[in-house]
């Protein structure tokens, strides 16, 4: 048998090349670990900023909806409550956060919130911009990168709301009321149905508008829309059962328990058991108390103001006074 002598320098060459191989091999692997670090950072961090940026818009339009006047204190407490829920979200600093005043077509109005002076009389909305930093793996070791920037940007409208559930079974006609002014509700003087209770679903009877009325109700309202109508429910009904749900209401331990989302109407059509009212907004109700003994029948409490998530219909500048709730919701 015959036997090849195998070169000793061709062996040291094919281990040289190996190495090189390896090495080559070695840095790939860094490289794609590293993206992969760098990316899933990268991907989270953007997640958070959004997150922040969200929150934040939100907090800044509810703040929007609730206030009383436009002046510098509130324009204030809307950037408080913007840096607040930013920093709580991964934010590390007010300097990261910048926030400006929209109008109905997603315009900013006015400067920086905060440098404004008060709030800009067509404002309708808030945008805000939060950036969030991390530290690199790769791009710090090739790149010499100290640290990433992910800004993200979110904006929250206000209007009036396109529709609410878990509604209450009352309605009131559209008009000016003044905020955390105690009311006397008396009911509509124009048609049927005392106080205005609804059926929503045109049974109207006593055992109907229990259902609906009671503190954990058994039926619900389901989506009401603006524009729908809704059928005229029973009378005052000065029965032992809504005695006893009014009662249960009254007995609640805070004001914000005892909170009524109601419809807001405009014009009714038919007339005794057929009346229906015609809704074009909501409004919050604390309910505070009521009395069927009598001529001077009524139901009593204040309106507040209030601004929920919801689809908005149409943004635009939320009541300062009237009855009225605003709807909110982020679009961006």
């Amino acid at each position: 048998m015959k036997h090849e002598k195998v070169d000793r320098h061709e062996l040291e060459n094919e281990s040289g090349q190996s190495l090189v191989l390896v090495a080559l091999l070695m840095v790939g692997m860094v490289a794609f670990l590293g993206l992969l670090i760098d990316g899933g950072r990268d991907y989270a961090v953007r997640r958070q900023s959004q997150n922040a940026s969200d929150a934040s818009a939100f907090a800044g339009a509810r703040q929007l909806t609730s206030r009383t006047s436009n002046s510098a204190s509130e324009e204030q407490n809307i950037l408080n409550a913007i840096n607040t829920f930013a920093l709580a979200n991964g934010a590390a600093s007010t300097s990261d956060v910048q926030a400006y005043f929209i109008n109905s077509g997603s315009n900013q109005v006015g400067s920086q919130i905060g440098l404004n002076g008060g709030i800009p009389g067509s404002a309708t909305g808030i945008k805000v911009n939060v950036t969030i930093r991390f530290n690199p793996f790769l791009m710090g070791v090739v790149g010499g990168a100290s640290s990433v920037s992910s800004q993200t940007t979110a904006a929250a409208q206000s209007g009036q709301p396109a529709f609410e559930d878990h509604l209450l079974p009352m309605t009131l006609k559209d008009q000016s009321f003044n905020y955390n002014q105690n009311y006397q509700l008396f009911g509509n003087v124009t048609g049927s149905g005392g106080f205005q209770w609804l059926s929503f679903d045109c049974a109207s009877s006593n055992p109907d508008l229990i259902s609906y009325l009671a503190v954990n109700p058994t039926q619900s309202s389901g989506i009401v829309n603006v524009g729908d109508f809704i059928c005229s429910g029973p009378g005052v009904q000065n029965s032992s059962e809504v005695n006893s749900v009014l009662d249960q209401w009254a007995a609640l331990a805070t004001p914000q328990m005892r909170y009524w989302t109601i419809p807001v109407y405009d014009y009714t059509t038919g007339n005794g058991s057929g009346l229906k009212y015609h809704i074009v907004s909501f409004a919050e109700f604390e309910f505070d108390g009521f009395n069927f003994n009598g001529s001077n029948k009524f139901v009593q409490g204040k309106f507040v103001k209030y601004g929920k998530l919801g689809h908005v219909q149409v943004p635009g500048s939320c009541n300062m006074t009237g009855a009225n709730i605003c709807g909110i919701s982020l679009f961006q």
